[in-house]
């Protein structure tokens, strides 16, 4: 706090969510030096040669986990998961392998992703920090704020590949083709919400957005990610209730299945 600034993502973003999860799932914090790599390489991969090398890492990270986990439960997150019975008995290892792998993502990247552009437009916009800053002790207001935050900021699309060739509002698509849903719109739907745009943390409610995606869609973890959220506001804010972009440090957008910022240079009073 008594440096007046700091690189928000890799000092910030990418260390407070990530070492909650890595305790959630008992493994060692040193170990996000290995994962955060990894997950940006799955997640934000320009080409699929480079989110296959991510894969084939993080499968060579977690499979031994895994099988760990499964002779040995633990009172760890990881246990139960990797240990979930069917009608069938146990599930398989593969089974296990996919369920783990998308907590492992869910918990190193989209977090991280949300802190930073919430993060990036509370530094914009001084009026909407200092309205939350005042109301921090205010259970029901936050609970509206970090639900119209996360309707602005939605940072995960859905990635599908087509099955058969379709033709829709014209666009033909060919089977095999990659297609991403933009459910982050969902939250601009202008029949749903006004002045879309806009963040009010006043908004009659409830916000319309898929954040954490909807139905056998959602996002399993959702309330833990608000709880970040809302701990990270207010105990950042109390510290640090006025601050800025760096002078000349643009922040630095990173595309994919996750929407996130790779740099965001925050300056503050020292």
């Amino acid at each position: 706090m008594d440096r007046g600034g700091c690189e928000f993502v890799s000092e910030f973003a990418q260390i407070f969510p990530i070492c909650i999860f890595l305790d959630l799932v008992q493994l060692p914090r040193r170990d996000r030096h290995l994962l955060v790599p990894i997950a940006k390489k799955v997640i934000g991969g320009r080409t699929p040669t480079i989110r296959q090398e991510g894969i084939d890492a993080l499968v060579a990270y977690i499979l031994p986990v895994i099988r760990s986990r499964r002779e040995q439960p633990g009172d760890d997150l990881l246990s139960p998961l990797v240990n979930l019975v069917e009608k069938d008995g146990k599930i398989g290892e593969s089974d296990a392998l996919a369920y783990a792998n998308t907590v492992l993502f869910a918990g190193l990247d989209t977090v991280a992703a949300m802190l930073s552009l919430v993060t990036r437009f509370l530094a914009l916009h001084p009026a909407r920090r200092h309205e939350l800053t005042a109301r921090l002790d205010d259970g029901v207001f936050m609970r509206k704020a970090i639900q119209e935050l996360l309707r602005r900021h939605g940072i995960v699309a859905i990635g599908r590949v087509l099955s058969a060739d379709i033709s829709y509002r014209g666009v033909n698509l060919r089977q095999g083709e990659s297609v991403i849903l933009l459910t982050a719109m969902i939250g601009f739907d202008e029949n749903k919400n006004l002045h879309v745009t806009e963040v009010d943390f006043d908004r009659p409610g409830p916000q319309n957005h898929a954040a954490f995606g909807r139905g056998i869609h959602s996002c399993p973890g959702h309330v833990l990610a608000r709880r970040e959220l809302k701990i990270f506001l207010e105990e950042w804010l109390k510290r640090i209730p006025d601050f800025a972009l760096a002078p000349g440090g643009a922040p630095v957008f990173s595309t994919g299945f996750v929407t996130s910022l790779a740099e965001l240079r925050l300056v503050w009073p020292a």
